[in-house]
């Protein structure tokens, strides 16, 4: 998984698309990234999609927000 080898505190920027999978824990998410600008789509589920927009200075794309997994 690329999030997992991105160092701590990344500026992560999307031009195209980027999609959040339902195993990413909000956690590993908000220590991975700092700083999030999106110039694409961005999808994932609602937590996290709220966790990148505060991050997001730049916000030149769209957000949506995706379903949990199912059990």
């Amino acid at each position: 998984m690329y999030l997992s080898r991105l160092q701590d505190n990344s500026i992560y920027v999307n031009v195209g698309e980027t999609e959040i999978t339902p195993e990413v824990t909000e956690e590993m998410l908000a220590r991975k990234i700092a700083t999030y600008c999106n110039i694409g789509h961005t999808a994932a589920r609602a937590p996290l999609v709220t966790l990148l927009k505060s991050r997001c200075p730049t916000n030149l794309g769209q957000f949506e927000e995706t379903q949990p997994a199912a059990k």
